[in-house]
């Protein structure tokens, strides 16, 4: 069972979930850049980490599974909340040029039926990023968090995973070196020395990566042959 709206929630609109957040956005700021004038999809429990790019991306969605159940978002607006199928989602091919992807993979039913999912829905040469509880950080093992629910991930795993999704890895590390307190006044020193001193042990791999287009071999060589056929010079009887 994923961990309810409810509890995501209010864990959010902590102290720690500030923590969380602020940590996210440092490495979420270069990597999602400028998005005027693009698709943009929040996929698991990602509001919290958007409130920063749905006013200037020319669309802007949070799609919650549901089994997590789903709550309004943003405050205050018009609500661009989605409640759905997390392996059947309710979007066309090639719909988003970035998605963000929290509190998703960890708790998903089947991880491979939800990232061929996500690779359908995000457009070719698009970009997709996963925060995923790190197996070996300590935040993965306290139930008061979120992120000590479900099935962490190593960095192994990940790349275990990640082998035939048809997405191209661009980026894979760990953050959130600080442990479950609120220590956000000192947040950025602890993250310099943690990922210089003790890199494994980070709470979360943060995971970016882009969509990988490519043909068929067979495909190809069936092309040239009807090509060379179709080239050949007749002959005189």
């Amino acid at each position: 069972m994923r961990v309810d709206i409810e509890e995501l929630n209010q864990f959010y609109q902590g102290s720690l979930g500030s923590l969380v957040t602020k940590v996210v956005a440092t490495s979420l700021r270069p990597a999602f850049g400028d998005v005027s004038g693009q698709d943009i999809l929040g996929y698991g429990h990602a509001s919290p980490y958007l409130e920063n790019y749905y006013q200037n991306a020319r669309r802007c969605v949070n799609f919650s599974p549901s089994s997590q159940g789903v709550a309004n978002w943003p405050k205050n607006a018009k609500n661009q909340s989605v409640l759905g199928n997390e392996n059947n989602t309710p979007f066309a091919e090639a719909s988003f040029d970035k998605i963000l992807a929290v509190h998703a993979l960890e708790e998903a039913q089947n991880p491979q039926k939800m990232l061929r999912e996500l690779w359908r829905i995000l457009a070719p040469e698009g970009k997709i990023i996963f925060i995923i509880s790190n197996r070996n950080g300590i935040w993965s093992r306290l139930e008061q968090t979120p992120f000590g629910h479900g099935r962490p991930y190593s960095r192994t795993q990940i790349l275990r995973l990640f082998e035939n999704s048809m997405f191209e890895i661009e980026i894979v590390k760990r953050i959130l070196f600080s442990p479950p307190f609120a220590w956000s006044e000192k947040i950025s020193q602890i993250e310099a020395i943690g990922s210089a001193l003790w890199p494994r042990f980070g709470g979360l791999i943060f995971l970016e990566a882009k969509k990988r287009i490519y043909i068929e071999p067979n495909v190809t060589q069936t092309a040239g042959k009807i090509r060379k056929i179709a080239t050949k010079k007749p002959q005189i009887a």
